[in-house]
């Protein structure tokens, strides 16, 4: 939930940012960097989850995959629903 959080909060930033209104000159050159730099923070910590998660993924259908080669097919049926309720996409 945190990261759907972060992800919903940096659209919210970023629609307000292209709302805001102009800047004085002197000043925009700072607050466009500093802007950039804490979205690119965020940017590198959502890349981060979307790797581990795309990882954990992997690792399901892998598990998945194997299941084809058990004999009881409702023990595999159980077993793919319970991998199933694991898939969750976080970013």
């Amino acid at each position: 939930l945190r990261v759907k959080a972060a992800v919903k909060m940096q659209r919210h930033i970023s629609n307000e940012w292209r709302r805001t209104g102009p800047v004085d000159r002197r000043e925009n050159k700072d607050i466009v960097k500093r802007y950039q730099q804490g979205m690119e923070t965020l940017h590198e910590h959502l890349d981060g989850e979307r790797k581990r998660n795309l990882r954990q993924r992997q690792a399901l259908i892998e598990k998945v995959v194997e299941l084809q080669s058990v004999d009881d097919i409702h023990a595999a049926i159980d077993a793919c629903k319970r991998l199933q309720k694991q898939w969750q996409t976080t970013v």
